[in-house]
């Protein structure tokens, strides 16, 4: 779970893998205007960039599919 406080704002980032995330309350704006709201579903595939920012605040499950990391580690 990922809780992004009102007003926060993702710094511009390519994902190395695949990552999904579905948005339990709140507002996701991606940086290309897409507004997401609960139940809305979103995958990044490898190599995607983007930034994301919240006006009210955003509840969120996020899936990272990268299996080659011990339990702990992660990277951005």
């Amino acid at each position: 779970m990922i809780h992004m406080e009102p007003g926060a704002v993702t710094i511009k980032h390519v994902h190395r893998r695949r990552e999904e995330y579905l948005i339990i309350e709140g507002d996701l704006v991606e940086s290309d205007g897409t507004v997401l709201g609960p139940g809305d579903y979103v995958i990044y595939p490898p190599g995607s960039e983007h930034n994301s920012r919240t006006v009210n605040g955003c509840l969120l499950v996020g899936i990272d599919f990268n299996f080659t990391e011990k339990p702990g580690e992660w990277t951005p």
